[in-house]
């Protein structure tokens, strides 16, 4: 039995071991402890285990149409846990549905919601535990599929970055081109290729490398020709060959595109951006909440930060700079100051660095934490920002980038951020502007309050930890 396999044997047969417990926990808690006013059950808890007959196979078929077994190893731990408190509610409401027709006995309700309580926290937990034993069994090299990625363009790049990081089950065998490189051509191609990562030939070269080596799947990122893609279509499955085709049609981004098929022609459908007037309104009044609820909380932070600036380092204690937002209309952006007064004034506008000599000892601890960003709670609070968006960059650098970055100006289709998509991926400061622009604008183009939920949860994890969950 493969790996994945076994993972999802495990994770039904854990769902089903939560929910029996929960079961238990809920009835006892309800029932039998001083948490909850004590009160004799109206039925024995046998009733309770009777109805586990309808609900067990109907949170796992929720499950299963949900996807949670079909590819929760590469999900993340925070996307994991709101599709089973999506899977749970609907769960508990076509239970409910069928013990309105057939209502043997009276449920009692605070039990209802304690066992639905306990059965997400337990599945969650489970997920959690199995997520990290895969995790590491994959560290390991157990359990990874061989792959080659064709091509050397933004998009392969991006994918080879992923699976060199190690986001999924793939393990990078090396790079090939579409067509067999000579000469100059081979070698511009290699030269282009990120360090240690090894040219393996052309995509033929590729299938036939697979009669000698093992080869699970093939990502194809550049236009080829039809006749040519039949043609490897043919040899990959011959080969058993899994292959991937990810192509962005026509420059247009892949968040945007979703694959549909109507009078049994395959279509892409382009997808129109969710930010509405009125889902603008909605993520307004959040923002208003969550700025003045976090001034209040951090408020003690903001002071003692404040008078340990003050002390060790001469100048003014908040940094204020020209930014970028909604609209490319500028705005003042607060920032409590880490480095020394007149840091560019010999370099002229430099982006910051991990480990910049210009910052001050408490500069860099504050930036360590995010300690700095804080007085943007402000900015959220006028108006200028949100609490998630695009991470805003200085006049000088937005006219550069846009220059020479394609669709660099979408980002200011919406405010910018607190926090971002690109943030939370660990995309900040010194790291890749193109794969930070990617993730902008796939934030935009997929924008929802859970996503904002999503990204606000994840920035306090990257808080509490360096490691990602």
């Amino acid at each position: 039995m493969s790996l994945k396999k076994i993972i999802i044997f495990l994770a039904v047969l854990f769902d089903i071991i939560a929910i029996i417990i929960s079961i238990y926990a809920a009835f006892y808690l309800r029932f039998h402890t001083e948490i909850f006013t004590p009160k004799k059950p109206l039925v024995d808890i046998n009733y309770y285990i009777a109805t586990l007959v309808v609900f067990i196979p109907v949170w796992l078929i929720v499950n299963l149409n949900l996807g949670l077994y079909r590819d929760f190893r590469v999900r993340h731990i925070i996307d994991e846990l709101f599709l089973i408190i999506y899977a749970g509610a609907i769960s508990i409401l076509i239970t409910l549905g069928i013990a309105f027709f057939y209502r043997a006995f009276s449920y009692s309700r605070l039990t209802l919601i304690l066992f639905t309580f306990i059965s997400i926290l337990l599945m969650f937990t489970f997920r959690f535990i199995l997520s990290i034993i895969v995790h590491r069994l994959w560290k390991k090299g157990i359990g990874l599929k061989q792959s080659v990625v064709v091509g050397n363009n933004e998009l392969a790049r991006l994918i080879i970055n992923k699976m060199i990081k190690g986001d999924g089950p793939n393990k990078l065998k090396g790079v090939a081109s579409i067509k067999e490189l000579s000469g100059d051509d081979k070698e511009d191609f290699i030269k282009e290729l990120p360090e240690k990562v090894p040219y393996i030939g052309s995509i033929s070269d590729v299938i036939k490398l697979s009669k000698d080596e093992v080869i699970d799947q093939i990502y194809i990122t550049e236009e080829i020709e039809k006749s040519s893609l039949y043609e490897i279509i043919e040899m990959s499955e011959k080969a058993n060959i899994t292959l991937r085709i990810a192509t962005d049609i026509l420059g247009i981004m892949r968040s945007k595109v979703t694959a549909d098929n109507q009078f049994g022609i395959p279509l892409f459908t382009l997808k129109q951006l969710p930010l509405t007037p009125f889902n603008r309104f909605i993520k307004r009044v959040l923002d208003i909440i969550i700025s003045v609820v976090g001034i209040v909380i951090t408020s003690p932070i903001m002071i003692i930060s404040a008078v340990i600036i003050k002390a060790t380092s001469p100048g003014p204690i908040l940094f204020k700079q020209e930014r970028v937002g909604l609209d490319n209309k500028p705005f003042m952006m607060y920032k409590f100051r880490s480095m020394r007064v007149g840091a560019e004034k010999k370099t002229g506008p430099v982006w910051a660095k991990k480990d910049d000599p210009r910052r001050t000892p408490y500069g860099r601890f504050m930036r360590k934490f995010s300690i700095d960003e804080l007085p943007q709670l402000f900015n959220v609070l006028k108006g200028d920002m949100a609490i998630v968006g695009p991470r805003p960059e200085r006049p000088v650098f937005v006219e550069k980038f846009s220059k020479e970055i394609p669709r660099y100006l979408e980002r200011h289709r919406v405010k910018s951020g607190l926090t971002g998509w690109a943030q939370v991926n660990g995309l900040r400061g010194d790291t890749s502007l193109s794969e930070r622009i990617e993730y902008d604008i796939y934030y935009i183009e997929n924008w929802n309050l859970l996503f904002d939920l999503k990204i606000v949860l994840l920035t306090f994890f990257n808080f509490v930890s360096p490691e990602k969950i």
